[in-house]
């Protein structure tokens, strides 16, 4: 089992990688490795700890790659 702050470093890279691509164009295929660094986070992990890892990346695609949504909703 992995350190909890080199886990979280792993899964917010996964999160940024995942987002990357709705940011910016010409980068579609960072969508083959973004999990990557995720699975080496959750090698060994209780499942507490893959849920909270898994939480997080996820909470970092949404905070990058879904920055305009709010801005949507209040403007329509």
């Amino acid at each position: 089992m992995r350190p909890l702050a080199l886990a979280s470093g792993l899964a917010c890279l996964t999160g940024l990688l995942v987002a990357l691509p709705f940011v910016r164009d010409g980068i579609a295929f960072l969508g083959w490795v973004a999990f990557v660094p995720l699975l080496f986070s959750l090698e060994g992990a209780s499942p507490g700890r893959a849920f909270l890892l898994g939480w997080i990346a996820g909470f970092v695609t949404h905070l990058v790659g879904f920055y305009w949504i709010p801005g949507l909703l209040v403007r329509f």
